[in-house]
């Protein structure tokens, strides 16, 4: 089961639950859309994803388990992401900022629950994402040091939401 959200022409695509099928992607190629939201999808396969969806503009993952290495290859052949928002995807760390790093086309970057970064991978990103207008930090572990490079870093941040992101 899948629904898709009216944007335009059929431009997002939401897939909800456990189970996965791919027979949405032909379609997706077809119309080429722009957004993929996956919620609690455990056997998504992202490498088809990142072969097929290579117009997205917009990428959700919610509590998806998705690993360092698959994110970047998403992110290598859909140079035009400009929304990215991970959501308790706990099992990327400090690598996946420094491919998300690699996205300077990025405008907005959601990060909710994720709890293995490191102040230099975080510094990075903010210094090579220069069109980044909004970020959202919740429930990330913080050290001091990162987020006085928070306050350091020339940005053209507009919105800036820290949530429960505190010192460790």
């Amino acid at each position: 089961f899948y629904r898709a959200s009216i944007r335009v022409l059929w431009t997002s695509v939401q897939w909800r639950n456990l189970a996965w099928t791919d027979s949405f992607l032909s379609e997706f190629d077809r119309y080429g859309h722009y957004t993929v939201e996956l919620h609690e999808n455990y056997t998504v396969d992202l490498e088809r994803i990142a072969r097929v969806c290579t117009n997205l503009r917009e990428l959700r993952l919610n509590w998806t388990p998705i690993v360092d290495e698959k994110l970047a290859g998403i992110l290598q052949t859909s140079p035009k992401i400009t929304s990215l928002f991970l959501h308790s995807c706990r099992a990327l760390t400090s690598i996946s900022l420094l491919h998300i790093a690699n996205h300077t086309a990025l405008k907005h970057l959601e990060i909710k629950n994720m709890i293995y970064i490191d102040e230099p991978s975080f510094v990075i990103l903010l210094k090579s994402c220069p069109l980044l207008e909004h970020l959202t930090l919740e429930d990330v572990r913080l050290d001091r040091i990162a987020l006085n490079s928070l306050g350091s870093t020339p940005l053209n941040i507009r919105t800036l939401a820290l949530t429960r992101s505190s010192p460790p």
